[in-house]
């Protein structure tokens, strides 16, 4: 039996055909394309509505800016503080009554200084704390901002962060206020009772035994006037008050070492000076001594028994140093990192009931800083300590 061939379709119709299979087959990946691009977008909505979430839970304003200073981001804090504020994130360098203040709380903040307004014209702003709103109802908001880029290096905008501080603030407003408030009246009675004690010595033969046992209580109670000074002056927010003048420092530091050479036999250490002679510059003579008894008392306090402390004060150049070193306890890097912190102390002090308030090397950067000096520490734990203060010898203008 014989096969028979299909029928072949009319060259015409055979076209016509293939045509409608190439649109149909159009027609399909046209629509897995809109499938596709409609899939995005609602992924990208999705995305979208979980970054705005996400911001909107987080306790800081975020607003973020385009190349051009458009907002393509903000959260609902970032809208309170702008209300709070007076202005509007799209434009918040504009508005009239703005309340945007230093940290006096009085001294408005010029429009084109606000960090939003820096941030749009492509400023990368380190953290600041200012205050916002008006005088009744006012926060303090510590604000930053950062510059996006792109791979290539193109500017592509900028990101303001902003965080209320203002409990934060106040806490040490009202700390540093009890401080104050606490030393002075412990000061006053202090002082009496000292004057009183040199009145009754006077009166006493040196041999008695009442006026040793007197001594005793004199020198305990200069100890707490001591101690209560340094509340007075760790607690003030401006810079200590200098009066600087041309004086020898390396005689008021042997004068000073005297005391501490008697202090360093007592406790068994080695206390070495090497002292250039006369090296002249121009500080504050009472505060260069206390600078001086702060490095030199931390030392001894953290150096035991056969240990040793050397003491070194050398010209250089333009400025002087002065450099104390020694075999102490140390420190580890976490506790370096807050040596120069109000009140700190670290654990081996604590654990060793070493006496004292934390305060010294606080006072000691803001008295050389006063200076326009600087200082510095380095330490390893089990095996010392070294504190270097340079201070130049001419004052800064």
């Amino acid at each position: 039996m014989t096969r028979r061939r299909p029928a072949r379709l009319p060259r015409p119709l055979a076209s016509v055909v293939t045509w409608a299979a190439g649109l149909l087959r159009q027609r399909q990946v046209k629509e897995e394309q809109e499938a596709l691009v409609e899939s995005t977008l609602e992924l990208a909505y999705d995305r979208l509505l979980l970054i705005q979430a996400i911001l909107d839970s987080v306790d800081a304003a975020i607003v973020g800016y385009d190349q051009d200073g458009e907002v393509i981001l903000e959260n609902a804090t970032a809208h309170a503080l702008a209300a709070r504020a007076g202005v509007q994130l799209a434009q918040p360098g504009q508005g009239g009554r703005a309340h945007f203040y230093y940290e006096d709380r009085v001294t408005p903040i010029p429009a084109d200084q606000r960090v939003t307004v820096r941030a749009q014209r492509g400023e990368a702003v380190a953290p600041q704390t200012y205050w916002l709103g008006p005088a009744e109802d006012q926060v303090a908001v510590m604000t930053s901002a950062r510059q996006m880029h792109r791979r290539d290096g193109a500017r592509l905008g900028a990101v303001v962060v902003g965080w209320d501080v203002t409990d934060i603030v106040e806490a040490v407003r009202v700390r540093d206020e009890f401080l104050s408030t606490v030393s002075h009246e412990l000061r006053t009675p202090l002082t009496s009772i000292i004057g009183y004690h040199e009145l009754i010595a006077d009166e006493l033969d040196p041999d008695d035994r009442i006026a040793a046992m007197l001594e005793i209580a004199q020198r305990n109670a200069q100890v707490l006037l001591s101690r209560v000074c340094q509340l007075l002056q760790v607690s003030e927010v401006d810079a200590p008050s200098i009066r600087p003048r041309c004086v020898d420092v390396s005689s008021l530091l042997s004068a000073a070492l005297v005391e501490h050479a008697a202090r360093a036999s007592e406790a068994g250490i080695e206390l070495i000076s090497k002292v250039a002679s006369p090296v002249k510059a121009h500080v504050d003579p009472d505060a260069w001594a206390q600078v001086v008894d702060n490095v030199v008392s931390n030392a001894l306090k953290y150096t035991p028994e056969g240990g040793r402390v050397e003491v070194v004060l050398e010209e250089c150049g333009d400025a002087f140093t002065l450099c104390v070193a020694d075999t102490g306890i140390g420190m580890s890097r976490a506790e370096r990192d807050r040596a120069f912190e109000r009140f700190y102390r670290s654990t081996a002090a604590r654990d060793r009931a070493i006496q004292g308030l934390g305060v010294g090397l606080s006072i000691t950067r803001q008295l050389i800083d006063a200076h326009g000096g600087d200082v510095s520490l380095s330490s390893t734990p089990d095996r010392g300590t070294v504190v270097t203060v340079r201070v130049p010898r001419q004052p800064a203008r």
